[in-house]
Formats: structure tokens, C-alpha cells, sequence
């Protein structure tokens, strides 16, 4: 969902904004497939390897956001509406899940009714699949402040900037991690750090199409360079290459480093070799749905995980995919049709919300 002003418009062709905005489309879908992926245990490698989809998926908001300007918005205003489109559906998601869980009572299933795990499941915390929304969020409320601060840098200073917001959360983490215990670490490790190393993914994505090639080139090979220093550092101490995964709880430099080449790599390969005529209509209105596909692809992973773990990873994800998008589809062609007159019900079922930007889905 992007929005668009004049000053894009002047900024790009009709050619040129069909392009970003397909490639946004194609990023977010691809991030989302990856983060299914990670939950039907693929081998090692390939999990490894697909480990860059929540860092792109946070470069996409930030494209997103540079194209929305939606930084002219009241702080007030885009929390709210950032609240609305990312919570709601997760606690209307949970309220089905839980009661469904409660009706039926399924053997396998029933550690999760517990008053704990519920209660910091709607917290956004507990039942593993929600901590995502929980990083969603943060970024999307703290947007327009993190706009703001660069609003005045070229592409080198934001590379740079990115990459000494990257080793500061890299300090803290070596720093606190042996003197913080509990609450405290938690609270480090879940909000203070992801916020600044998440938020250097995304003041990148924002100011990415302000980018000229030496720049690009310049932002891919520091974050090469950071990567491929790590590497090295972890050999030589360790005797050991971890792959980059090792470092996403919480996220720090090496994590984030492979995930912006990566990132960066996906998003030359989109705008050069994938235009727009060539792509089925499906991949599109999976990319407006993302939030829903991801809800429900978490009970059929969970079914697998807790009645059938041997099932190849191949049908797993092939049927968590096609099973969540056909119910997120599905939905939304109900809520469409029956539901069109109330806007809390397209907010929280399709996607749908308005802010004082006129919106295209």
C-alpha cells in the first residue's frame, strides 16, 4: 500500500513509479515467504541463507515510507494508524485462535491455553510468532522521527550513520549482556536494541531511492566489509563461521550486515530484471495482504510441528503458503462484500485503513 504525492511524482517518470512500486510488491512477498520458510525447519543451509527477510521486510517500510511522505503526518495520527493496521488483526487473529483452541481442545495444542502464554501472546510477546509484529510496530511508530533525523543526509553520511547505529547496538550488547539479567535484558534485547538496529535498516530504505549508484555501491560494500570482517574475526577466535542467524536474538552487526547485501542485491535484481508485465496478478494481492497470509500460515506450521514434524519441509511450506493465502484472500473478498460499510472491520480483516493521504491498496 503506497501512497503518492506530487512531489514523486515529479521526482519519477509514470514508468519509473510503476517499477518502485512493483518492486516494493515483490520485496514484501518475497520477505514474507522467506519468514515461512524459517518455520517448517528447512536444512541448515537454506535457513542460514533466508535469514535476511525481516531486515528487508523493515527496508521495505522505509522505501514505503520515503514514497508515502508520510512524515507530514501528526505523530498522533501515524501511531494510531500504524496501531490499528498492525495490532488489531494480530489480537482478532489470536481471539480466534485461542477459542478455537478452547472449543475443540486439542491434545497437542493445549500448553498453549495457559493464562501466561495468552495474555503475553496479545502482548506481543510469548507465543513465538508475534514477536515480529511487536519489531513491526516499534519501526512504524518511531518512522517519522527516524525521517526526521536524515531528513538532511546524503546517501554516504546515511550509510555511515547506519553503520555506527549498528556498532553502538553492538557495544551495548557486549557491554550489558553479562550484567543484565531478566526483565532488564529482556527489555534490552527486545526493544532497545532492535530499535536501533532495525531503525539503521530503515533509515537506509527510506533514503535508498535518493541513491546514485557510486552510493549503493558504497552502502553495499561497507556492509560487505563489515560482514566479511566478522567472518574472519569468528574463524580466527572461534575456529568457527557461524552463519548470520546466530546473531538475530537480538540483532547486531554481523546480522544486519549480510542482511543489507542481501537486501541490496534483491532490490538490483527486482528493478533490472523483473518488469512489471511478466508477474502474476496473485503476487500483488498476497503483497496487500501480508499481515493476514502470515496469521494464518501459523496454525498449519504449528499442526505440522506438533503432529507431523517428519513431513518433508517442501510440503510444509507449500502447504502453509497456499492454505494462509487462500484464507487471507478469502476473507478479504468476504469482508469486501458483506462488510464494506464498516471501516473497522477493512482495517482490521483486509488491510485497508485511511490516513490524510489518499490511499491506493
Amino acid at each position: 500500500m503506497i501512497w503518492l504525492n506530487n512531489e514523486i511524482k515529479w521526482l519519477l517518470s509514470g514508468d519509473d513509479l510503476m517499477q518502485r512500486n512493483m518492486t516494493i510488491d515483490v520485496m514484501r512477498v518475497m520477505g514474507l515467504l522467506l519468514i515461512i520458510l524459517a518455520h517448517v525447519n528447512p536444512p541448515g543451509i537454506l535457513f542460514q541463507f533466508r535469514t535476511f527477510d525481516v531486515p528487508m521486510m523493515i527496508f521495505v517500510s522505509g522505501v514505503s515510507f520515503y514514497l508515502s511522505k508520510a512524515s507530514n503526518v501528526s505523530f498522533a495520527t501515524y501511531s494510531l494508524s500504524r496501531f490499528q493496521r498492525l495490532v488489531f488483526p494480530v489480537w482478532a487473529f489470536l481471539i480466534m485462535f485461542f477459542f478455537i483452541l478452547y472449543v475443540f481442545k486439542p491434545l497437542k495444542f493445549m500448553d498453549l491455553l495457559t493464562v501466561n502464554n495468552i495474555t503475553s501472546t496479545f502482548l506481543l510477546d510469548g507465543f513465538g510468532y508475534v514477536w515480529i509484529i511487536k519489531v513491526f510496530l516499534i519501526i512504524s511508530i518511531l518512522s517519522p522521527f527516524y525521517a526526521y533525523c536524515i531528513k538532511n543526509l546524503n546517501g554516504y553520511l546515511t550509510t555511515l550513520l547506519a553503520h555506527l547505529l549498528l556498532l553502538l547496538s553492538l557495544c551495548i550488547f557486549v557491554i550489558t549482556s553479562d550484567d543484565y539479567s531478566g526483565d532488564r535484558y529482556s527489555f534490552l534485547s527486545d526493544v532497545i536494541l532492535p530499535t536501533i538496529s532495525y531503525g539503521a535498516v530503515f533509515i537506509l530504505g527510506y533514503k535508498f531511492l535518493t541513491y546514485n549508484k557510486i552510493q549503493i555501491l558504497f552502502a553495499f560494500f561497507v556492509f560487505l566489509a563489515a560482514f566479511i570482517t566478522y567472518v574472519i574475526y569468528n574463524y580466527l577466535a572461534h575456529e568457527v563461521v557461524y552463519g548470520p542467524q546466530v546473531y538475530k536474538y537480538p540483532p547486531t552487526l554481523y546480522y544486519i550486515s549480510y542482511s543489507v547485501v542481501m537486501t541490496i542485491v534483491v532490490f538490483y535484481a527486482i528493478e533490472k530484471y523483473l518488469p512489471v508485465a511478466r508477474l502474476p496478478s496473485i503476487l500483488f494481492s498476497m503483497s496487500s495482504n501480508t499481515i493476514w497470509i502470515y496469521l494464518w500460515h501459523i496454525p498449519v506450521v504449528e499442526y505440522f510441528y506438533r503432529y507431523n514434524p517428519s513431513v518433508n519441509f517442501i510440503i510444509k511450506y507449500v502447504f502453509a503458503v497456499t492454505i494462509a493465502t487462500i484464507l487471507a484472500l478469502t476473507q478479504k473478498k468476504i469482508i469486501s462484500k458483506f462488510f464494506s460499510k464498516y471501516r473497522i472491520m477493512k482495517v482490521i480483516f483486509t488491510g485497508w485503513y485511511v490516513t490524510h493521504c489518499e490511499c491506493i491498496d
